[in-house]
């Protein structure tokens, strides 16, 4: 234990140190602080996400903020499983409609589309749509002309914003919905930090999942659909050449008669071919794995009789003490013996 004095001593020492080495002390922990922090932040520890990841990132300064919190957010995303990239919006496509329309109210309010407004945030809210170019957006420069500007004219031209560019949510599909984010991220600057408050769906298509997120573009990415096939395209025209009542008979029709043209693609053959092969394989390996069970066992059965035979287990045979059973069933042989004598 240091005495009292002693340690009075070795703090002052330490004042002195720190107050010597000054801003470069500063500057060299500043730089230790933000390389240690980004290697511990890529290790994925999400129990310390969000405990210490707050603390650090108040207390390095504007440096590590700046290049951590975007690692760390991404890094957030990505353990939670959700569709994110761009500019870390989350793919509208990867969440449900019914959340998607919520998410839509939510960021219309926040963004002061509807509900509460004051005169700055309406103004803000005009300018932002009065660049958007066409008729529309021409009645909203000629309010932002007027002057005076009361503010019963700005909510008046928040109601003409509204019916021109923000339809009602029951009206929108799933793709209008998914058009509208991308849209109003780009143009209009929205965040969607509405977004994150969802899960992502867990089937998501897989023109979902290799999207861009929004930000990027005004358009939402449009997977291109596959180019029609052969028989695709022999069914159509069988089935508008041969009209009817029954649908299904019709597409049986189609198909019988597909098969009887001969012009089925090669590979259905060849994967006819690799099914049976597989089937094949499998049946092989389970008659293998039968009779390797079959020969582990009588092997086993023939080790244990040579085992028997030796004459260590000979020896411990003869001095071993009968069960409990083995002497009644002794005894009972005795006394039928007996009785056999008697007669």
């Amino acid at each position: 234990m240091l005495g009292a004095g002693l340690k009075d001593e070795l703090r002052e020492i330490g004042r002195d140190v720190a107050a010597s080495i000054g801003s470069e002390l500063k500057g060299v922990a500043k730089d230790k602080a933000t390389s240690f922090v980004k290697e511990q932040f890529g290790l994925g520890f999400k129990e310390e996400l969000q405990s210490a990841g707050r603390e650090i990132l108040g207390s390095v300064g504007d440096q590590l903020k700046g290049a951590a919190k975007d690692h760390v957010t991404a890094m957030i995303k990505e353990q939670l499983g959700m569709g994110y990239g761009g500019n870390g919006i989350a793919r509208p496509c990867s969440i449900s409609a019914a959340n998607l329309r919520k998410a839509v109210t939510a960021a219309r309010k926040a963004n002061h589309v509807t509900g509460k407004a004051t005169r700055e945030q309406l103004m803000e809210l005009g300018e932002g749509h009065a660049d958007l170019g066409g008729k529309h957006a021409a009645a909203v420069v000629k309010y932002l002309e007027r002057s005076p500007l009361t503010v019963p004219m700005l909510r008046e031209m928040r109601g003409l914003i509204k019916g021109a560019f923000h339809r009602p949510v029951g009206e929108l599909a799933m793709d209008d919905l998914v058009d509208y984010v991308f849209w109003t991220a780009k143009d209009l600057g929205w965040s969607w930090s509405q977004l994150d408050a969802y899960s992502a769906k867990r089937r998501q298509s897989r023109g979902c999942r290799g999207s861009a997120a929004p930000g990027r573009s005004r358009e939402a990415p449009v997977r291109k659909k596959r180019a029609p096939s052969k028989y695709n395209l022999f069914i159509a025209r069988h089935m508008r050449e041969n009209p009817g009542d029954d649908a299904r008979e019709r597409f049986t029709d189609a198909v019988d008669a597909w098969k009887r043209t001969g012009k089925r693609r090669a590979g259905a053959t060849k994967a006819a071919a690799t099914r049976r092969m597989k089937r094949d394989v499998q049946e092989q390996r389970r008659q293998s794995e039968t009779l390797r069970v079959a020969e582990s066992k009588k092997a086993a059965s023939a080790r244990a009789r040579a085992r028997a035979q030796t004459p260590r287990a000979k020896a411990i045979a003869a001095t071993r003490i009968p069960r409990k059973s083995e002497r009644l069933q002794g005894r009972g042989a005795a006394d039928d013996s007996g009785s056999d004598d008697d007669m």
